[in-house]
């Protein structure tokens, strides 16, 4: 499955994941650190703009909702 289409919560689960063989350096060499990093960078990134949609989407529901009253 590629990043851009894990759930939010997939990523947020495999980001956790990624932080925590990234905080135990010593079974990781250099090279599996660099991936890590890089692939945890990615899903930090497809989960800001998937929390930047759901906040764009949740202030056009409110302005709607504020327009019918």
């Amino acid at each position: 499955m590629t990043t851009s289409t894990k759930s939010f919560s997939q990523s947020l689960k495999r980001l956790e994941e990624i932080n925590r063989q990234l905080e135990n350096p010593d079974s990781l060499d250099l090279d599996q650190s660099l991936q890590l990093y890089e692939e945890g960078i990615k899903l930090y990134q497809a989960c800001q703009t998937q929390l930047d949609q759901a906040q764009t989407k949740f202030t056009e529901l409110s302005q709607k909702l504020k327009n019918q009253d």
